[in-house]
This record gives structure tokens, C-alpha cells and sequence, in this order.
């Protein structure tokens, strides 16, 4: 299964980020509460900081591969079209949700100052650390396996994974809605947002759109739409959260745009090309070049009679 370097890479930083979480989360949930916004944050933060830790430990054990992380700011088109998305990702179901009557606001949405100074800037954070290890480190080595959509898939499903020890143990986590329901929704939730961060990330070469799109959209469910967003009715607990029915509708539509804006530029053709170009590993590379040589052998050998009599003629 791991015969070449980018998969011996992806299959260590997963297998590494999957027991540092399972072994993070067993000892926070000895003193993590079920429901509070601030445990919330808390155990978001331990395991974004194990993700992040995970991405530094893999880089620097295959070569101090830094670069790959692609920790650099992003032109402001970029930026702002991800705010933009983040923006639409959230309150639109919000909006749509208290038009359908599936929930009702069950205090006021007011801004604390407290929560945007300290929180926004920690939940920005988060989203760094877990980015340098998604769209960084394993984007990285998965383009040079695999496309847009394969890349998109892959990394969605590893990273939704990756955060089931988050909401199966801890239940901090969606624990008013059944776990059959959960898993699923926040599955489709992760990688209809991986389709949607991928692209920003390889259209401006950078992880900070990536980081926008997911602190942000981390910053408004937890901070913002949870405290204040109640189920009108039983059946209506299934629309709450980020993967309540309507959230998960509107990150599945902005991937399937995402998905055909990518298809209709250029940047996938030359994403193909440079990985047909590194198709041939080393282990191939000794077969091409005997390859190249037997045809060169015969090459010379079809022409020595003819060099033999242009020699004789000039002898003569």
C-alpha cells in the first residue's frame, strides 16, 4: 500500500493524529462538561493543537518539510471571497431555519466583547493549526497523487475521522442529537467544506483563505448560533447545530459551485500535468533508463551497416 514517499507521508500523519486525538480526548473528557460554550472551545482547542502538533512532527520527520504547511498570506480577493463564503455558510440556514419555524432564538444575540477579542483570535487559531495539517502537509502530497475531487474527498473523510473521538467520547458535541444522525451529517458537513477550502487553497497557493473559512464558521456555530438557537418542536432538533439539515444543505451547495468554478478554470489542467510529469518514481526511473538504453542500442545497431559504407565510400 505504501510504496511511494506522499503515501508513506499521508499514512504516517494520519495514523499519528488519529491516536494523539483518541489519546487527548480520554484524558479531557475527565474534565470537559457536556454544553457549555466555553468546554466547547476548550476541547476544540486540544484537539486542534494535537492536529497541529501531528503536521509538525510529520514535516520535520520527512525532511523538515515546512514548506508544504503554505503559511503565507493570501491576496485580499482571496481572503475576502472567503469571508464572504463563511459568511453564507452560517447565516443562511440560520435564516432559513427560523423561516421554515424548525428553531426559534432563545436569547439575544448579543456581541460580547470579551468573546470577539479573545475568542475570534483563538478560534482563528484553531482553524491554523488544523489547516497546516489538512490543506497543508496532506494536500500537499495528496495532489501529487490524485485530483481536485479525489484530494477534496479524501481529506474531508480523514479529517471527520479524525474528530470522532471529539464527539463519540466526549459527547460535548451534538449530544441532543442521536449519534446515527450526527456522524453522517458532520461527515458530509467535513467534506463538503474540505471541496470548498481545497479550492481557495490551490488558487491562492496559501492556507489563509482555508483558515478564515473555518475559524470563522468554528467562531459563529459555537459562539454565536449555539447558545441562542433552540429546537421548536422535537423533530426540529435535526436542523440544529452545523449539521443540522439546512447547514449541511448549504456547505453541500457551496462544494458542488466550488467544484464546477475549479473544472471551468485552468489551474486543474496544469495540476495534471505536473503530476503526470512526477509520475515516474524512483523505483521506476532505473526501468525507464534501461528501457531508453535498449532503444538507443538498437538505434545504433539498425545504423552501423549504413555508417560502415558511408566510411567506405569516403575511404575509397
Amino acid at each position: 500500500m505504501f510504496t511511494n514517499l506522499p503515501t508513506k507521508k499521508i499514512g504516517f500523519a494520519v495514523l499519528l493524529s488519529l491516536v494523539l486525538v483518541m489519546a487527548g480526548m480520554l484524558l479531557a473528557s475527565s474534565y470537559l462538561h457536556v454544553g457549555p460554550a466555553h468546554d466547547s472551545l476548550r476541547a476544540n482547542g486540544i484537539y486542534a493543537g494535537i492536529i497541529g502538533l501531528s503536521a509538525f512532527v510529520s514535516a520535520f520527520i520527512y525532511g523538515k518539510d515546512f514548506k508544504s504547511f503554505a503559511f503565507k498570506r493570501a491576496k485580499n480577493r482571496y481572503l475576502s471571497q472567503a469571508l464572504m463564503v463563511a459568511v453564507l455558510i452560517c447565516w443562511v440556514p440560520y435564516g432559513l431555519n427560523l423561516l421554515a419555524e424548525t428553531t426559534i432564538i432563545s436569547g439575544n444575540i448579543a456581541i460580547n466583547p470579551a468573546l470577539v477579542v479573545i475568542g475570534l483570535p483563538l478560534t482563528l487559531t484553531f482553524a491554523a493549526l488544523q489547516e497546516m495539517m489538512w490543506r497543508g502537509f496532506l494536500l500537499s502530497n495528496f495532489l501529487k497523487l490524485y485530483g481536485f475531487r479525489k484530494t477534496s474527498l479524501y481529506i474531508g473523510l480523514i479529517s471527520a475521522v479524525c474528530q470522532y473521538p471529539l464527539i463519540i467520547h466526549t459527547r460535548f458535541m451534538y449530544s441532543d442529537t442521536p449519534l446515527w444522525f450526527s456522524l453522517p451529517m458532520f461527515t458530509i458537513l467535513m467534506v463538503s467544506l474540505s471541496f470548498v477550502i481545497t479550492y481557495f487553497r490551490i488558487l491562492s497557493k496559501s492556507i489563509t483563505p482555508g483558515i478564515v473559512i473555518q475559524g470563522l464558521c468554528m467562531y459563529v456555530f459555537h459562539v454565536v448560533i449555539a447558545p441562542t438557537e433552540t429546537a421548536r418542536h422535537d423533530g426540529s432538533v435535526f436542523f440544529l447545530h452545523d449539521t443540522g439539515v439546512f447547514y449541511i444543505l448549504s456547505a453541500v451547495v457551496a462544494a458542488v459551485v466550488c467544484n464546477h468554478l475549479f473544472y471551468k478554470s485552468t489551474v486543474h489542467q496544469r495540476i495534471a500535468h505536473k503530476r503526470n510529469k512526477q509520475a515516474l518514481t524512483k523505483e521506476e526511473m532505473p526501468a525507464a533508463e534501461s528501457f531508453n538504453l535498449e532503444i538507443l542500442s538498437y538505434q545504433t545497431s539498425a545504423l552501423a551497416p549504413n555508417i560502415a559504407a558511408s566510411e567506405s565510400g569516403n575511404a575509397d
